[in-house]
């Protein structure tokens, strides 16, 4: 019984954060995720940091995020799938490309399954950085993994070649998609007008 009351606990404590994480009331979920300890039973779990790591990421508050990761391993919590995913995102939308590609080196070591979202943050960040040879790998990795591209993997791609005066190769990524069980979609037939 105290195992439910406090796993309810816990529920509720993740609800409320995430609310005001969606309301973007920033100072007021700190202030609960801070309590959360003072409360008997009540200790953050990967959803409470993953929430909280969230919200600074879309700061792009790149300190705060990191010291969350680090209290979170002192706790004893893993990282899973959304902790790295939060991770690649953020230091790919600073520019800081060795600690993305450090961090999905370091979930594959850790036996986390990278998705399509973790790819096309990958291949996005690559694509900006200009960096055509790691955009194919990352894609070539994604395919053989069986890691399904999505609409916006061939969004990217297209628009990247395209930009790089890669016809061929945006023409290919195109005829991919449309064989692809991917929705394509108005973003996909706008990158190919960019050729």
């Amino acid at each position: 019984l105290t195992f439910l009351c406090s796993q309810s606990l816990q529920v509720a404590y993740n609800v409320q954060l995430r609310e005001l994480c969606a309301q973007g009331d920033v100072e007021a979920a700190e202030s609960l995720f801070r309590s959360m300890r003072s409360i008997e039973g009540s200790i953050p779990d990967q959803v409470t940091y993953n929430t909280m790591m969230k919200v600074h990421s879309n700061r792009l508050d790149v300190e705060k995020v990191d010291a969350l990761l680090e209290e979170m391993k002192k706790e004893n919590i893993e990282p899973d799938q959304v902790t790295y995913s939060t991770l690649i995102t953020l230091y790919t939308d600073v520019g800081d490309l060795n600690r993305a590609e450090e961090t999905f080196q370091a979930m594959i070591v850790a036996g986390v399954l990278a998705n399509t979202v973790v790819y096309n943050t990958l291949i996005r960040m690559y694509a900006k950085a200009g960096l055509t040879e790691k955009v194919e790998e990352k894609f070539q990795n994604m395919q053989n993994l069986r890691i399904w591209p999505d609409k916006v993997t061939y969004t990217t791609l297209i628009s990247y070649f395209a930009s790089i005066g890669e016809t061929e190769k945006a023409e290919d990524a195109f005829n991919s998609a449309l064989g692809a069980k991917t929705n394509v979609d108005e973003a996909v037939f706008s990158a190919m007008m960019k050729l």
